[in-house]
């Protein structure tokens, strides 16, 4: 199709296994209005009647020798007995109604089905017991029943549009574009499911409405055929009678309606008012819409001949016409932003029987607009991650995740401003997308991009209080509260007054948005923030800078989240705060949730740097060498132990010793050194005596030092001595572990100032036993690691519980457990890494993600996966891992059905 591209597609916002259960269901809904659509489009050639849709039946077709009714079935598998659960015993009471004169003629039965029937079902069908009057036809082959010339099946949705789109290029209106026919159809058919006259579409309907898409639709944009659905897309065919849309300058809003149009059931008609006067725009749209809707019906054959009147007299004349007519027609009314509340609203009153779409950029009537017609503004999302990510990919221009969250927080998703940002990578900066976007944001591009060009004019009319406030509000990258907004912005020396009437103007104009967190500036306006803000004397900057550090600080024991955490931590470097900085990236917790490398640059120049003195260096390393290690990366830790030792000296305190002799544990294991560990072990024992806490996390950098030198049995027993005393420092025993939640874990262990850690440890000891475990060859790993699992997420500690959920979900996959498995991905592992930003663990939960769809039978929603995953730029051992995978998914496809009794591959 030239219009809608296979990979026109919503991607998943927080929860990827909600969406594919979405997308399954409607894959069935689709496939099935497509069969209905194929039904009318051979009414002349089945001698039928009339197709009633979504009645008794799926598809009904009623002929002149009685009905067929049609049951039609979408499965990733061969169609089983168990999928007719209802429909046989259905069809015996139709069967009855036809017999006893309720129903007049014979009646004929038919399931309809994209799989071909297993060998379970193919017995049953020809067998003696079977329905003599019942057909089941597949793509290729019938079986049972008699022929009741019903349109062939397809395998798939893409067959089925294509299949559509060919039966459509045989109706007589060579105007009209079999795609738009197909999609218009298929709407149609949505809307008569609904109930809408009696589920029944007659022939001379059917005519009746060809006819009038000839007239409809010759003066929309043409849609672009690369176009990509945007998250949170409003409903052309939503409930109520106005419906307004609006979105900054290519935002993608004419587009919207180009491709909704093509899909709403009703006639629909563009209509720009753009350059028209306020008071020219009811007589040019009455005269236009009569004219294409009511030809042959009006004196004179159209809108020139109608007599004089005021234009809403002439929308009156129409409405009325309309209603005689019995048609429903949606007019899309494009620009509004430049008509007056008052003209729009008598517009709409004006006609009563037609349905209004407005289309405009945000402007200040536009809450005029809403009070007046009662209704809210609806938003285009703009595109997801994964769109960005594979339209970058389409001009060669593959990115990290991380450079596309860049790309959104630059772009906002507006389409227009995506694809001017991919034109000015690949011309002038040679595809480097990471270098494209540095000079963006450090304001060096060599050209202009085109939400500058679009949004300069906007920006400029802003009055300099409001420049200067959306400058302020730009230094956050997270929703302020109205309190903490108004404080921000008093930095610059506004008034509270003209503060407060300021950011009201500007969330009236959608430069600001009002979320349910609080007030942000749009991303499409940052860049042109910014820039207003280089204006601003330096000591202004300064102050607001500091300002908002201790806002956000402030904030955090009582508003925590992910956004504002990191924040104030890139905040800490800019303000001087380096200590503090050091001080939080030692502790565990800051590797559990966002994407803390935004400030490893910071943590590396302290580390190198003799400003501070030695003790903010062996921090620094000893925050640095944690990193590593917890992302596998230990090439450098040695080094950096090294380094350690050298910046610590004699003097150094019982917290540092323990530290240092923690690490060097750490890098002697690395070394394959056994002595090395026992010798480091028995310093860190010494010198942290008194302080059991510490005994116990030295005791396990033991127990993590010899499963790396591969003395597992040790390893695992010194892990589950740990376990134990845990348990009985939280006062737990088995009993209260076992088939309980983290929440109730938290309930059963008082609050203290240790808690969190104390399960943080549990889980670190537990994951320890788990993976030696596994080296063992133990069935028990599985649920040890479910048991981990469990403990992080009680102890807050998200990035840790998402990686041991992964090893979880292979040791419970291996056991054969494949809804075990599939439920801790979906109702665990994807909501944590969408909750909580876990950037660096997006591709891999979600490729693990993919081969259980496909161990589940859902072969077409894993390969979706992972294309949409190969969008991405990968390093060589993630590109390599998804190849693996859907090497996976290929192999599991050639075998069949094995959700039952899942094999472990790759």
């Amino acid at each position: 199709m030239s219009n809608l591209p296979e990979d026109a597609q919503t991607s998943p916002v927080l929860d990827s296994a909600q969406l594919v259960r979405i997308e399954a269901t409607h894959r069935g809904f689709g496939y099935q209005h497509l069969y209905a659509v194929a039904c009318l489009l051979t009414m002349d050639r089945t001698d039928t009647d009339e197709v009633v849709i979504e009645h008794d039946e799926d598809v009904e077709l009623v002929r002149p020798s009685g009905a067929v009714y049609v049951q039609v079935k979408t499965r990733e598998r061969p169609l089983r007995f168990s999928d007719l659960d209802g429909v046989l015993p259905r069809f015996e009471q139709l069967r009855r109604a036809h017999a006893g004169g309720e129903r007049v003629g014979d009646a004929g039965f038919a399931i309809v089905s994209n799989a071909a029937p297993g060998p379970d079902l193919r017995a049953r069908i020809a067998s003696s017991s079977w329905p003599s009057d019942v057909a089941l036809v597949w793509p290729g082959g019938t079986a049972g029943g008699v022929d009741l010339s019903l349109p062939t099946p397809w395998k798939g949705l893409q067959e089925a549009m294509e299949a559509c789109v060919e039966l459509a290029g045989g109706v007589p209106f060579p105007s009209l574009a079999p795609e738009t026919l197909v999609l218009k159809l298929a709407g149609l058919a949505q809307y008569i499911a609904t109930g809408h006259a009696g589920h029944a579409v007659t022939k001379a309907q059917l005519h009746e409405f060809l006819e009038q898409l000839v007239v409809q639709l010759h003066d929309f944009p043409q849609p672009p055929v690369d176009y990509r659905q945007q998250s949170s897309e409003p409903d052309l065919s939503a409930p109520g009678r106005v419906q307004l849309v609006v979105g900054v300058s290519g935002a993608g809003k004419t587009t919207w309606a180009s491709i909704m149009s093509l899909r709403h059931p009703f006639p629909t008609a563009y209509f720009d008012v753009g350059e028209l006067p306020s008071q020219a725009v009811a007589s040019s749209l009455a005269r236009e819409l009569v004219a294409r809707f009511l030809p042959g019906r009006t004196p004179g054959g159209g809108g020139a001949a109608l007599p004089a009147a005021s234009g809403l007299e002439l929308m009156a004349f129409l409405s009325r016409r309309l209603r005689e007519e019995e048609l429903e027609v949606t007019v899309v009314l494009d620009n509004v932003h430049r008509l007056s509340a008052q003209a729009l609203r008598s517009l709409v009153e004006a006609a009563p029987d037609v349905r209004f779409v407005l289309l405009g950029q945000p402007w200040p009537g536009q809450a005029p607009v809403e009070a007046l017609l009662e209704i809210q503004a609806e938003e285009l999302g703009g595109w997801s991650q994964d769109d960005v990510a594979a339209v970058f990919a389409a001009e060669g221009c593959p990115v990290e995740v991380t450079a596309v969250q860049r790309l959104l927080r630059l772009t906002a998703g507006v389409p227009l401003y995506v694809k001017a940002a991919v034109q000015l990578a690949v011309r002038a900066y040679d595809r480097d997308v990471t270098e494209f976007l540095d000079a963006v944001e450090a304001r060096l591009t060599h050209v202009e991009t085109a939400q500058e060009v679009i949004l300069a004019e906007t920006f400029k009319e802003l009055t300099l209080p409001a420049r200067t406030v959306a400058s302020m509000l730009e230094l956050a990258d997270v929703p302020l509260t109205t309190e903490e907004a108004l404080d921000l912005v008093s930095t610059a020396g506004l008034t509270p007054p003209t503060a407060a009437a300021t950011v009201r103007d500007l969330t009236r104009s959608s430069i600001l948005q009002v979320t349910g967190d609080g007030i942000k500036i749009h991303d499409a306006f940052r860049l042109l923030a910014r820039d207003h803000r280089t204006t601003l004397e330096p000591e202004i900057l300064s102050a607001a800078l500091e300002n908002l550090v201790v806002l956000v600080q402030r904030s955090l024991p009582t508003t925590w989240t992910v956004g504002r955490f990191g924040l104030w931590l890139r905040l800490l470097p800019q303000t001087g705060r380096q200590e503090t900085l050091i001080d939080i990236a030692t502790q565990e917790e800051f590797h559990q949730a966002g994407d803390p490398s935004e400030v490893r640059a910071a943590i590396e120049a302290i580390a190198q740097s003799t400003d501070l003195g030695d003790e903010a260096r062996f921090w620094a390393l000893d925050a640095l060498a944690f990193w590593d290690y917890s992302v596998g990366s230990y090439g450098n830790i040695p080094s950096m132990v090294d380094q350690m030792t050298a910046a610590v000296g004699a003097g150094m305190d019982p917290r540092a010793a323990s530290a240092l002799a923690m690490k060097q544990m750490i890098a002697a294991s690395l070394r394959d050194d056994r002595d090395g560990v026992e010798a480091a072990f028995s310093v860190g024992l010494e010198r942290s005596a008194g302080d059991a806490m510490v005994q116990l996390i030295v005791r396990y950098n033991h127990a993590l030092s010899l499963y790396h030198l591969g003395a597992n049995e040790d390893a695992a027993s010194e892990a589950l001595s740990l376990v134990g005393d845990y348990y009985e420092r939280l006062g737990l025993d088995l009993r209260d572990v076992v088939g309980v939640s983290p929440s109730d874990l938290r309930a059963a262990v008082p609050d203290s100032a240790t808690r969190d850690d104390d399960f943080r440890h549990v889980a670190d000891s537990l994951q320890l036993v788990g993976a030696a475990s596994k080296r063992l060859g133990e069935s028990s790993a599985a649920r040890v690691l479910v048991h981990a699992m469990k403990f992080y997420s009680a102890a807050s500690a998200w990035r840790s519980a998402v990686r041991v959920g992964q090893d979880a979900i292979d040791e419970v996959l291996g056991l054969g457990d494949l809804q075990g498995a599939r439920n801790i991905s979906e109702n665990f592992l994807l909501p944590l890494v969408a909750e909580y930003q876990l950037v660096d663990l997006l591709i891999p939960v979600r490729a693990q993600y993919a081969v259980l769809l496909a161990w589940c039978g859902e072969i077409d929603a894993a390969r979706e996966e992972i294309t949409k995953l190969e969008a991405y730029q990968l390093n060589d051992a993630g590109a390599a891992e998804l190849v693996n995978q859907r090497q996976v998914i290929d192999r599991i496809a050639e075998r069949g059905d094995l959700a039952a009794n899942p094999v472990i591959e790759g």
